[in-house]
């Protein structure tokens, strides 16, 4: 286990910032991610072309970031259900840093910019 910090930022200045308890997994060019909160799961999925986040539990959702291209995305909650456009303006990712900066966009309006930083605080391994 490791543990990573997890760190976003919307474009109204609403910040999140958490610590969790991750697996990481490396295989076939790509790191994976797995860990819990208290919303679900989710899994990362880290490779040269793209990222794919999935997460399952109380918020469910499903993205694929690849920079510089619009995507589809399913977002589920007890309170909502639809399906988002989501455009990754940059990617950043060096050695157990990883930046995303994309906006979400409801049928060609934008209703949410983010910038989320990803990173693992040490190697070592949580009891």
């Amino acid at each position: 286990m490791i543990k990573l910090k997890i760190d976003s930022i919307d474009k109204f200045g609403e910040r999140t910032i958490e610590e969790v308890e991750a697996i990481k997994i490396e295989e076939h060019n790509s790191i994976i991610y797995r860990y819990s909160n208290e919303y679900g799961k989710t899994m990362m999925r880290i490779s040269e072309k793209l990222i794919e986040i999935i997460r399952t539990g109380e918020i469910e959702s499903s993205q694929i970031i690849i920079e510089g291209e619009t995507t589809d995305f399913i977002y589920k909650t007890p309170y909502i259900h639809a399906t988002f456009q989501l455009y990754t303006k940059k990617v950043e990712y060096k050695e157990k840093e990883l930046t995303i900066y994309y906006s979400i966009y409801d049928n060609n309006v934008e209703i949410n910019k983010l910038k989320i930083r990803v990173r693992e605080l040490s190697n070592e391994i949580i009891n």
